[in-house]
């Protein structure tokens, strides 16, 4: 399957989720795995990189690709991984438009923040640019970085419910957390999955794997 990460805006955290995932799908089930770094700011290429000198493998292979002939080169790195994650730029970009052309999967992050939730309408006019392209792609609205009560504070229940009736779309029942674990591992090229950071971080190990899960999932029932 082919999830790309990505919005129309930057900082929403699409990096930490796209390596994270990377690394959930190779423990999974030890398929082979292709982490493609679309970003022009290349954080998951360098964060793979400082994985290999710190562990001596990423667990998965990573490359980085761009351009409005992405697509292209995704159909043909389907034929040899089982899964593959791509990383977009945080913006409304040719490598994007391309990516989800041939995604099964769009996770779009963002904060409980204005300036996010604004974001939403000209994520919502790509997505409709692209359905007569790729008419099966399937979106997951994810909250990031919110409080540690998740889904039960009352930020997360006022700015869910104004994204629906804004909208009409509905936000994940799963978020991920500002958790200082998150940075902290990858800064050293590690994820809170890895044994190094996953007896330590056991809450932040059961946010991603629930939403991770929950994805795949879906997806496997399409």
């Amino acid at each position: 399957m082919v999830i790309t990460i990505g919005s129309v805006k930057g900082g929403v955290g699409k990096s930490t989720i796209a390596t994270t995932l990377a690394v959930f799908l190779s423990q999974k089930s030890d398929n082979k795995v292709m982490l493609i770094d679309a970003d022009s700011q290349g954080t998951s290429c360098y964060f793979t990189s400082l994985r290999q000198e710190q562990r001596g493998t990423a667990g998965y292979t990573s490359v980085e690709l761009t351009g409005n002939k992405l697509h292209e080169e995704i159909r043909s790195l389907v034929r040899r991984y089982d899964d593959i994650v791509v990383d977009v730029g945080g913006r409304d970009t040719a490598s994007q438009r391309a990516a989800l052309a041939v995604s099964d999967a769009y996770v779009v992050p963002l904060s409980l923040q204005a300036f996010d939730i604004w974001a939403l309408r000209d994520v919502l006019e790509l997505l409709d640019q692209l359905k007569p392209f790729n008419p099966n792609l399937t979106t997951f609205f994810v909250a990031n970085r919110t409080d540690y009560r998740g889904t039960k504070s009352s930020a997360f229940e006022e700015m869910a419910t104004s994204i629906e009736e804004a909208y009409g779309i509905s936000l994940l029942p799963h978020t991920l957390s500002n958790r200082i674990a998150y940075s902290k591992a990858a800064g050293t090229g590690y994820t809170v999955l890895d044994p190094e950071y996953a007896n330590q971080e056991p809450k932040a190990v059961a946010e991603v794997t629930t939403l991770f899960n929950h994805i795949t999932q879906a997806l496997e029932k399409r």
